[in-house]
């Protein structure tokens, strides 16, 4: 809607969600301007150029037309234009959180992303792990045992007694969220890198082991059938 010139119907905050994001998508980089005005108007004079815009829109009607699944409103700690079972890449997620900024571009290539001001942590997941992008410390066994429940493997550092493993313990008790996102791969069948389904919040239900700890998780909504199907075939392979 904004690259067709509609306005943006957000909150404050979520406007400049989708303004730096927007940036991002483009440029890969912090905005640096002082104002989010400062940066709409620099972006509407990139769509003013009609190759540009037809573009983006031919883009976006394509990717609309390959819709996974129905995106849904989700209550998260700070307002985010963030929706439970959208599909975003890293940067969109970071920007849609209010990490990315119009000074710094947050940045995160492990599995494990940690907002304490807002005392949530992010699980990038990759379902399918391949010796050739992931070393012997990545190769976590995560899968979905089933539309309620969900195993994942800490980091290999992770001790239950440590403040990490007490974390997650004790989410509950302090309020944690946990967030999970999930891809099938790291890269689609055209080499492009494949981005993250977010699976809404989980709950700490139980772990074993040490080193990492194998935590099953409760989720809080079902996710997609796609990835409940993939996540299946490697909890019973």
């Amino acid at each position: 809607r904004f690259v067709s010139g509609e306005a943006i119907e957000a909150t404050t905050t979520e406007k400049g969600q989708y303004l730096i994001m927007c940036h991002l998508d483009l440029f890969d980089s912090a905005p640096g301007l002082a104002s989010i005005n400062e940066l709409e108007v620099n972006l509407r004079e990139v769509f003013e150029h009609s190759a540009c815009r037809q573009e983006v829109l031919d883009y976006l009607e394509y990717r609309l037309s390959q819709l996974e699944c129905i995106e849904n409103p989700t209550a998260l700690k700070t307002p985010s234009v963030i929706k439970l079972h959208g599909r975003y890449s890293r940067n969109q997620i970071l920007a849609g959180l209010s990490e990315s900024s119009l000074e710094r571009k947050a940045s995160s290539r492990e599995g494990v992303y940690r907002i304490k001001s807002m005392n949530t942590e992010l699980l990038f997941v990759t379902l399918y792990k391949t010796e050739g992008k992931f070393n012997a410390s990545t190769m976590y066994h995560d899968y979905f045992i089933n539309e309620q429940l969900f195993h994942w493997q800490s980091q290999n550092s992770t001790a239950p007694e440590s403040a990490v493993g007490q974390s997650y313990i004790l989410q509950q008790k302090s309020g944690k969220d946990v967030l999970l996102f999930v891809r099938e791969s790291s890269s689609d069948e055209n080499g492009s890198t494949m981005a993250f389904v977010f699976c809404g919040k989980l709950h700490y239900l139980s772990h074993e082991g040490i080193k990492p700890m194998s935590i099953t998780w409760r989720l809080e909504s079902p996710p997609p059938a796609m990835l409940l199907n993939e996540g299946k075939k490697l909890a019973a392979g």
